[in-house]
């Protein structure tokens, strides 16, 4: 099969624009997917994401279990984009998520308290993560 990741031949999106460029070779099985094993191993994490938020959901876990699950979903569907693409928005896409998923697993990681209450503690964690978040997203 034709390697089309030549400057010449573009894929679908246009030229890639992204700063990183894994080791697969660029739109080497379909001129739609840049990275197609990278694109599709997305999959299984959107998956297991969609698994998690529902069984969280019939076991009567609190919000923030489900919201866990439906970002680790966004990180699937950004990398997914990412890899397909190649482009900086869709790079974003991918690790913008992972930095805010990682937040929220910290949040239930350090919020270990007995009951599902609001404490000063949690709000505490919220606010430093949030600030860690925002500036991390500016930078």
């Amino acid at each position: 099969m034709e390697n089309m990741s030549s400057p010449l031949k573009p894929g679908f999106y246009g030229p890639v624009t992204a700063t990183l460029d894994w080791c697969e070779a660029n739109y080497q099985f379909s001129h739609y997917i840049a990275e197609m094993a990278n694109s599709f191993s997305n999959l299984l994490t959107i998956a297991l994401a969609v698994f998690g938020a529902l069984a969280a959901t019939a076991q009567s876990l609190p919000t923030r279990y489900v919201a866990g699950y439906v970002g680790i979903g966004l990180v699937g569907i950004g990398s997914f984009a990412f890899h397909a693409t190649l482009l900086f928005q869709a790079q974003l896409a991918d690790e913008l998520p992972m930095i805010y998923v990682g937040s929220m697993s910290l949040f239930l990681l350090f919020d270990n308290r007995p009951g599902y209450g609001v404490t000063a503690r949690t709000r505490a964690l919220i606010a430093l993560l949030l600030i860690f978040d925002v500036l991390f997203t500016w930078s």
